[in-house]
């Protein structure tokens, strides 16, 4: 195809197009036409159960809200044909859609077979959005157990206590449980045994975990425990901690010119110099105050979030040269080709061509050694950190000549600050990075620059890796950018890059407030809601609350985040193939109810898992109030709010409401 401006360089490319089944998910090309949302109350039904459902479908585009949709009810295994052959489901019904686009229905269950199912919203004829959930037979577990460690982050050495309490949905405490409980970081250092929690459901265990590592990066550190006595449902629960069994990094990296850098093991030339392989070795502290933040856990497995000032340390560094052998292990008839083959074991060799001995300066050091084509080579590091415990940091560096991809360079796009979501007005800065590294500047660079969304929406041709532009309301809730580079010769292949709407500006806050702070069953419960934006403003909104059995959660739990449901981009780049006349060649658990407090000898017969499903409007001040009746259950109620106004602001969330005898 040809691109022009109109003015300066004119782009040629040439096209290629082929079809293809298209294998995405039913319902997604109708789904770029909506904004959709479906929720139920659970993921798991009993074959005779009801599902409540509550959703939300409008058209993204200036098109009037349908009136009617209709919910299908269709089995998902892929083994039954049971309403596969009908587009009418199993069950349908059909539900008034709101002028904010909001409905809410329920489906009855009447003897349904175990299995996989789903729920699909058709929109004026077409399939919108889909939501699974199972139907089994289950038991509710009596109790539940709690674990809280002292530490999330810490070194090996460290005693780290893991509390535990064991207690009835309601909040009594389970006396006198025997527990077994398990932990390892790596499976050889597991460890097992038994615990008894107290007449207050309390245990607690100290532990020193145990790496049996050389390394010092760090690892995962797990621990569980279940219910010892046979019950009619496992009880289980589990915590974790991130241990550091050194205080001293060692890192490794590889590194011929500027724009080549990779990160313990690298392919063929990648990092030479000639026949001259140069490693940097850098030396740090673990700083593990740079983790102990909310977010650590999303952070941990990256050295820069926890890499500390630097320290000199003397090294030993052992370069060897890598093969393989092979010993014949005996032979087989291969009656394909009708002849005897013989079988071998394969084994490393290690052969040590240089040794040395170095300390770094400034938490740095350069060293390099001589190296052949052809061979394969490994170094080793040795080192001690501030307590004197061993350290090997190992590299490998593959020069044996095989096709792959480790040695073409790569073109990647990234935004200002890594940052890859934005509102309205944004200026999105987006740089092209050869290799990771900043790109080379040459008076032959040009690139073409395209933002798509089912589609090209604009594109440019620039002479600079750096490119600005707006993002504006057309982009939301996702786009994507595309980058070809032209280096004077050939075109070469620039990823795409999502760019995401920031949609925390569309956040509801929904504060829920009950008139008692537990209850008996039988009680009834008094709700007030207040709904306000970002701003603190107070919006008129549809909420909806689903209250169910916090025991049935510990089947099978349920996160609800309705913002990000209803705004989690649906488009696609647009892009049905792509091809490039050059291609760069590489050269080488009984119910809660079964427990509780005595003195009430009225007989309970109401238990469910549900307690209450239903839509509240607030006015004009952000304000509603509802009511509803609690069953018998001694339980936790867990309270699910979710809501949303004309314009699309969403919010959700949770609180619990304990129900037990006086």
């Amino acid at each position: 195809f040809k691109i022009s401006t109109g003015h300066g360089p004119v782009f040629l490319a040439p096209l290629s197009y082929f079809s293809y089944q298209d294998n995405r998910y039913s319902g997604s090309e109708a789904a770029q036409k909506y904004w959709s949302y479906l929720y139920t109350d659970r993921g798991l039904y009993l074959p005779t159960d009801t599902i409540q459902i509550w959703g939300i479908v409008r058209p993204r585009t200036g098109k009037n809200i349908p009136s009617k949709a209709t919910l299908y009810l269709f089995r998902s295994d892929y083994y039954f044909s049971e309403g596969r052959t009908s587009q009418d489901g199993i069950l349908s019904r059909e539900v008034d859609i709101s002028d904010i686009g909001t409905f809410m229905s329920s489906m009855e269950l009447t003897n349904f077979s175990p299995g996989s199912y789903y729920i699909q919203l058709k929109a004026e004829n077409e399939a919108v959005i889909e939501k699974y959930f199972e139907v089994r037979q289950y038991t509710k577990p009596a109790y539940k157990v709690d674990i809280t460690p002292d530490k999330e982050v810490m070194f090996e050495w460290e005693k780290l206590n893991m509390n535990i309490q064991a207690s009835f949905f309601e909040g009594s405490p389970v006396p006198g449980l025997e527990l077994e409980y398990m932990y390892f970081t790596t499976w050889d250092s597991r460890k097992q045994g038994k615990i008894i929690c107290d007449d207050n459901g309390n245990a607690s265990l100290e532990i020193i975990p145990e790496t049996y590592t050389n390394s010092w990066h760090p690892l995962y550190f797990n621990f569980s425990v279940n219910n010892a006595k046979a019950e009619e449902e496992d009880i289980y629960a589990h915590s974790s901690a991130i241990v550091f069994p050194r205080d001293t990094m060692i890192e490794l990296n590889f590194f011929a010119t500027k724009d080549k850098i990779s990160n313990g093991n690298i392919g063929n030339t990648q990092a030479l110099d000639g026949q001259i392989a140069h490693l940097e070795i850098n030396t740090n502290l673990v700083d593990l105050d740079k983790l102990k933040q909310p977010d650590f856990w999303y952070k941990w497995y990256n050295p820069d979030s926890y890499r500390g000032n630097t320290i000199d340390i003397p090294l030993r560094i052992r370069v060897y040269e890598q093969r393989w052998g092979q010993e014949e292990t005996g032979q087989y008839y291969d009656f394909i080709n009708k002849k005897v083959q013989k079988t071998y074991r394969y084994y490393e060799i290690k052969t040590l061509i240089k040794e040395d001995n170095v300390r770094t300066n400034q938490g740095k050091y350069s060293y390099t050694f001589p190296t052949e084509e052809n061979k394969n080579y490994i170094v080793e590091v040795e080192g001690t950190d501030t307590r004197g415990y061993y350290i090997l940091e190992t590299a490998y560096l593959n020069k044996y000549p095989y096709p792959d991809n480790s040695n073409i360079d790569s073109y990647t796009i990234t935004t200002e600050d890594d940052i890859y979501s934005f509102r309205p007005g944004d200026i999105v800065n987006i740089n092209v990075k050869k290799n990771g590294l900043e790109f080379p500047l040459t008076s032959n660079n040009r690139f073409l620059y395209m933002i798509l969304k089912n589609g090209i929406l604009s594109y440019t041709i620039e002479s600079d890796p750096d490119y600005s532009f707006k993002f504006t309301e057309e982009y939301i809730p996702n786009i994507y950018v595309k980058a070809l580079y032209f280096d004077g010769k050939n075109i070469l292949n620039v990823q795409s890059r999502p760019i995401f709407y920031d949609y925390k500006e569309k956040d509801l806050l929904i504060d829920i407030k009950t008139d008692k702070q537990e209850y008996k069953p039988q009680d009834t419960v008094e709700i007030e809601i207040e709904v306000r934006d970002v701003n603190g403003n107070p919006c008129s909104a549809e909420v909806n609350l689903s209250v169910v059995d916090e025991a049935f959660f510990a089947i099978q739990d349920q996160q609800v985040d309705t913002l990000a449901s209803l705004y989690k981009y649906s488009f696609t780049s647009g892009i049905l193939s792509e091809y490039l006349s050059y291609n760069p060649l590489d050269i080488n658990i009984g119910s809660p109810e079964y427990g509780g407090e005595g003195g009430d000898q009225s007989i309970r017969q109401l238990f469910k898992d549900n307690a209450y499903f239903d839509t509240i409007i607030t006015d004009k001040n952000g304000k509603g109030k509802t009511s509803f009746k609690v069953p018998d259950n001694l339980t936790s109620w867990r309270i699910t709010y979710q809501a949303v106004t004309d314009d699309l602001k969403a919010g959700s969330g949770k609180i619990n409401i304990p129900v037990k005898l006086p």
